[in-house]
């Protein structure tokens, strides 16, 4: 509920979001742009709700599930997708800044990283 609060507050161009918190902006955003939603992560059930992600998507959403290790991957990634703010796991030495990006926000959870 914090992050969503803060991402509201924002007013983002386009969010990449880990996939855990997907359903919680998805229902209390206001009207938050996602570089991808569930349905990515629900592909085996209806094929043909794929039409709309790019390759990008699909490795953004997989390096997403090991933010620690690919974390310079994610954020040059993130940025030639035009996201303007990633929330992603929280790992330990997470760095202030990650490439184009300058952490912003911590919460017990996530980290939060805002284009610079």
């Amino acid at each position: 509920i914090e992050i969503v609060d803060y991402l509201n507050a924002q007013k983002p161009y386009m969010v990449l979001a880990d996939e855990s918190l997907i359903p919680a902006i998805s229902a209390r955003g206001n009207r938050i742009p996602l570089f991808y939603g569930r349905d990515l992560w629900m592909q085996n059930l209806d094929t043909g709700i794929m039409d709309g992600y790019n390759e990008e998507a699909y490795t953004l959403f997989d390096a997403m599930m090991f933010a620690e290790e690919n974390a310079g991957f994610i954020a040059a990634t993130a940025y030639e997708c035009s996201c303007d703010i990633i929330v992603m796991d929280i790992f330990e030495k997470a760095p202030a800044v990650l490439g184009n990006y300058k952490m912003e926000k911590r919460t017990d959870n996530y980290l939060v990283y805002v284009k610079k």
